[in-house]
Parts: structure tokens; C-alpha cells; sequence
């Protein structure tokens, strides 16, 4: 995947939306939400070619932002990534769309600055809030 914006299809999603239309009966939905349940950061050599990159949930998509990687040639600064980030989602059609959802004011309070846009942790958590919010917000 190359740098910038990309969506990417909620499959589970659209797959439970397709058969729960199709039953006569109501049935359950459920996903294991898309973080890896160690949030540890991963030592500096293992950064060094990883990409800045984040994942906000909208409906029957997901918003991927990939940046760059913090070292090399084409190194970018991880702050500016995150904050760049975060001032591009604010321009979505469907930020800050769900009441009361923790992630959006996070993302607005990274893309006003001055201070730090969070770190690979804080990113997590806001992609996992944002994606329970609106599943939760969209479940019959």
C-alpha cells in the first residue's frame, strides 16, 4: 500500500449486513476489533522502516492513512505524521459524526497542536474507540 489515503471495506461488516437482511430471524454481530492485543512498542530498529500510518472506521469502510517511515532518506518526523493525520480525518465527510465518540475529540485535540499527536499507543486506541463507537452506533 502506498502512501496517502486509502479505504478499505469493512467486510465483516458488509458480510453481517447481507445475511442479517437475508434471515427471519435476528442474529448477533461480533469482530474482533483490529488491534494486535500487544500494544508494546516495537524496539527503534523495527521502526526505523515502519510507516506512520492510522485507521479510522466509517460505515462499510475503513479510512487508512499511511505515511512514511521516521528514518532514511525519505524520513518524516512522527509528530508531524500523526498531527497531518489527524488534520486530513478532520476533513472526512463523516468525522465527528457519533455523539459522546472520545476518538473524534482526540483526533481535534492532535490536529489543533500545540503539543504531541500521540504515539503508535494513543493511535491505537483511537482507531479501536472510533470503530466500537460506530459499530455500537449503527447496530439495530
Amino acid at each position: 500500500m502506498m502512501q496517502g489515503r486509502h479505504l478499505v471495506p469493512r467486510r465483516d461488516w458488509l458480510l453481517w449486513q447481507h445475511v442479517n437482511a437475508a434471515l427471519p430471524f435476528d442474529i448477533h454481530y461480533s469482530d474482533c476489533g483490529h488491534v494486535h492485543a500487544s500494544l508494546e512498542e516495537p524496539p527503534g530498529a523495527a521502526m526505523a522502516r515502519a510507516t506512520i500510518s492510522v485507521r479510522y472506521a466509517i460505515d462499510d469502510n475503513w479510512i487508512v492513512r499511511k505515511g512514511h517511515p521516521i528514518a532514511g532518506p525519505n524520513g518524516q518526523d512522527m509528530t508531524m505524521q500523526y498531527r497531518g493525520h489527524a488534520q486530513a480525518l478532520m476533513t472526512e465527510a463523516q468525522f465527528n459524526s457519533l455523539a459522546g465518540c472520545w476518538a473524534d475529540a482526540q483526533i481535534t485535540n492532535y490536529a489543533a497542536g500545540p503539543g504531541g499527536a500521540g504515539g503508535r499507543t494513543e493511535w491505537a486506541a483511537i482507531g479501536m474507540n472510533r470503530h466500537l463507537s460506530l459499530v455500537a452506533d449503527r447496530l439495530p
